[in-house]
């Protein structure tokens, strides 16, 4: 199977409060139970880190430094694109049931870029490259794993910003857009953004 790109619904702000809120002791009793079969960076770290959340809260979802982004990240990669798959699938809800290959997301980067400008590449690329939280991404940036796996997201403000330069680029009532493959990922992540904002709020989205 190849890597695959899905949309779900966050929180305002994207994925913090999101990840904040959720059943933080259940993915550390997890974590505890399958620590052996777990494929993660700093695995030793990212389990302290748990911990440290699960009983003092946000402070520690703070980085400064490279070290304490990668395991802020593979945290986060470890809740939702592994927890969330097998130890907790109900959490997560999807803002588009779509499940399309990360290639046809690649291969329309510079479409985005032409019809949508900087920051509609800026948005795009989140999904391609990835977004790490508690700190400037522009300064410590997400690294992925594997090169291509990786968990990005969006505010709510962002989801609005970049629906607005969607539907200025795209004629989403089309013969083009709608009847044909050409366009399904800009399509899907279209509708990813019209559900987020019909719930108010940011999207969360995985690769892997």
């Amino acid at each position: 199977m190849g890597i695959r790109v899905q949309f779900w619904l966050g929180a305002s702000d994207g994925i913090k409060s999101h990840f904040l809120n959720s059943p933080i002791n259940d993915f550390k009793l997890w974590f505890e139970n399958n620590q052996y079969n777990l494929n993660i960076k700093h695995q030793r770290e990212v389990y302290y880190l748990i911990n440290y959340i699960d009983e003092f809260g946000e402070k520690y979802l703070v980085a400064s430094t490279v070290y304490e982004a990668e395991i802020i990240d593979s945290m986060i990669d470890c809740f939702y694109r592994q927890y969330c798959d097998y130890g907790n699938p109900e959490f997560l809800k999807e803002a588009d049931d779509s499940s399309l290959y990360y290639s046809r997301y690649y291969e329309h980067r510079h479409i985005i870029e032409d019809k949508c400008g900087l920051l509609g590449k800026k948005y795009w690329d989140y999904l391609l490259h990835g977004r790490g939280i508690g700190r400037d991404n522009d300064l410590l940036p997400y690294k992925s794993q594997d090169e291509v796996s990786n968990t990005s997201f969006l505010t709510i403000e962002e989801v609005l910003s970049f629906h607005s330069l969607l539907i200025k680029a795209f004629d989403f009532s089309s013969h083009e857009i709608i009847n044909t493959n050409k366009y399904s990922d800009i399509i899907s992540f279209y509708w990813a953004l019209f559900n987020a904002m019909y719930y108010n709020v940011g999207l969360i989205i995985t690769v892997g």
